[in-house]
């Protein structure tokens, strides 16, 4: 069980860690990305984990036009219904996990993007740094 503060109250901590991320968690949910090797290799996984949901994307939109009754009575017409039903809810959880890998792709590029630029500024800064002594 969680330990509890004096007053009772349990912390409250993100558990979230983005896929791949190291270490140093800080603040805000923020996460230490080892250099930018690292973070493009982060950023290759989620890739292919976005890729692969709209693949099954595309299989589940495939099953739901395949979806014929065999028969045409009630409980054929219905059980049909059902399946596709299903499948609809199904598509439209596929869409919302697309989303939010994208998303998730969206802002590991932004962070790759000012870590880079810090490095740069960083790099230039200590080459530089000879001119100053």
């Amino acid at each position: 069980m969680p330990s509890r503060d004096p007053q009772g109250e349990s912390p409250k901590k993100s558990i979230y860690m983005p896929y791949g991320a190291s270490g140093g968690g800080g603040q805000g949910g923020n996460y230490v990305f080892t250099d930018l090797a690292h973070l493009d290799n982060i950023i290759t996984k989620w890739t292919k984990i976005r890729d692969d949901i709209r693949d099954d994307g595309i299989y589940i939109g495939d099953a739901i036009r395949y979806i014929v009754p065999p028969a045409d009575d009630g409980p054929s017409l219905a059980q049909a219904k059902a399946a596709r039903e299903s499948l609809v809810n199904g598509q439209a959880h596929n869409a919302a996990m697309y989303d939010y890998a994208d998303r998730i792709i969206q802002k590991l590029q932004t962070t790759r993007e000012q870590y880079a630029t810090t490095e740069e500024t960083n790099t230039d800064t200590l080459r530089n740094a000879d001119q100053y002594r």
